[in-house]
């Protein structure tokens, strides 16, 4: 009889072996492991689109202090040279790019200021992509197969505040899908001579 009673619990204990998961037992481990994955996404997706926004700013605002210190550094060559302080930026309404009321384009890797040809419709910088050019990296408005057209706008705006300051508007736009983001950096310029 101890024989038998070994074999019948045996059998008991392999049937219990065998038994598998249940439907049931099998949606709800999808269903969680889903919600897993699915909350990871999404984390990493805000988290990227953080970034490039964080990326964007910042690269916004150096092209808005780029501008500032390009004007500064005309002003103070205009010093150097015993030019009248705003020579080239806005000492002359026909012939200064930036003269009050203006809205003006400064492209720092050809040392140009221009005008823009209507304040709605300023270009959009471009990025030279040429790896063995010496404006790697740089923006501006140059032309040529390597000058990529980036998502950046700038456009500058002077207004005189008396003869001795002036005040510098720089606008950054940048669009990013269907969303378009402004960063506004003002500064004061003022007549050393």
């Amino acid at each position: 009889m101890n024989i038998f009673f070994f074999q019948k619990r045996n059998r008991v204990d392999m049937c219990k072996a065998n038994r598998g998961f249940t439907l049931l037992e099998v949606l709800i481990a999808i269903a969680i492991l889903s919600f897993a994955v699915a909350t990871t996404f999404t984390a990493t997706q805000s988290g990227l689109s953080s970034a490039i926004e964080s990326k964007n700013q910042v690269i916004g605002y150096y092209l808005a202090q780029e501008a500032v210190e390009f004007i500064r550094n005309k002003r103070d060559e205009n010093s150097f040279l015993q030019q009248p302080w705003l020579a080239g930026i806005a000492d002359n309404s026909i012939n200064d790019p930036c003269y009050f009321g203006k809205t003006c384009l400064v492209d720092v890797a050809q040392g140009t200021i221009t005008t823009c040809p209507t304040p709605t419709t300023c270009p959009y910088l471009k990025q030279d992509s040429n790896s063995s050019a010496v404006s790697y990296g740089m923006y501006g408005y140059g032309a040529g197969g390597s000058w990529v057209t980036s998502s950046f706008k700038r456009e500058i705006k002077l207004t005189s505040i008396n003869s001795n300051e002036v005040a510098i508007l720089v606008s950054i736009t940048w669009t990013k899908g269907s969303f378009s983001r402004t960063f506004n950096v003002s500064e004061s310029l003022f007549n050393w001579q």
